[in-house]
């Protein structure tokens, strides 16, 4: 393994399209960036950003509303233009497959409620770890 790859190299990119296709139950073009060792040059005035950079990262593909890769993979070093034939179809089928409206569906244990009700963004809270015995008897009060 490379030790100066990014966290987020085109092995994760590409298992996060294809589970964006899986999910979706659609087509995904998944496009990744090639970096060059003359735009690391050009980017990386240190040698501590160098390390962060490598040439490479390309990957692109296409995959399918089953997750299926429906063309090779382009190098990891190339730009390209990527072609595949699509069956509209397979759309109806993946959803039919993953029937999130259908029998997945379960209002038993699942369900959606909102409150309108107009909040604060940012809420001080203290965790029931962190509150002194006065926190607890003023909480009992209030309650």
């Amino acid at each position: 393994m490379d030790c100066h790859a990014p966290a987020l190299g085109s092995e994760v990119n590409n298992a996060a399209s294809r589970i964006y296709a899986v999910e979706g139950s659609c087509f995904v073009l998944a496009p990744c960036a090639v970096v060059s060792e003359a735009m690391i040059d050009e980017l990386c005035d240190t040698p501590e950003k160098r390390d962060l950079n490598h040439v490479g990262g390309g990957h692109a593909v296409i995959y399918g509303p089953d997750g299926s890769a429906l063309v090779s993979k382009l190098p990891e070093d190339s730009e390209g233009i990527l072609y595949a034939d699509i069956d509209l179809a397979a759309i109806v089928m993946a959803k039919n497959a993953a029937d999130p409206a259908g029998h997945y569906s379960r209002p038993d244990v699942t369900r959606l409620l909102i409150n309108k009700t107009r909040m604060r963004r940012v809420e001080a809270f203290a965790l029931p770890i962190d509150r002194s015995a006065n926190d607890d008897a003023a909480y009992r009060e209030d309650v």
